[in-house]
């Protein structure tokens, strides 16, 4: 297996970072809001689910006869 070349790494995070560092106050502002409210539909679909899956659980669960020939 081979070992990552800690340098090249180091020298691609602080290059591909210099970028940020340019943007105006509100485009960081914009990605910072973006990414709240990815975070937050996030959330509101984790809960929907466990809502779900309790709903299921508290269901009375019906079984369709199935005739075997």
């Amino acid at each position: 297996m081979n070992a990552p070349d800690l340098n090249q790494s180091k020298d691609e995070t602080i290059g591909g970072n210099e970028g940020l560092a340019r943007q105006p106050a509100r485009e960081s502002y914009d990605v910072a809001a973006a990414l709240n409210l990815v975070s937050e539909t996030a959330a509101a679909i984790k809960a929907f689910d466990e809502q779900a899956a309790q709903a299921l659980e508290r269901a009375p669960i019906k079984v369709a006869h199935i005739r075997m020939r």
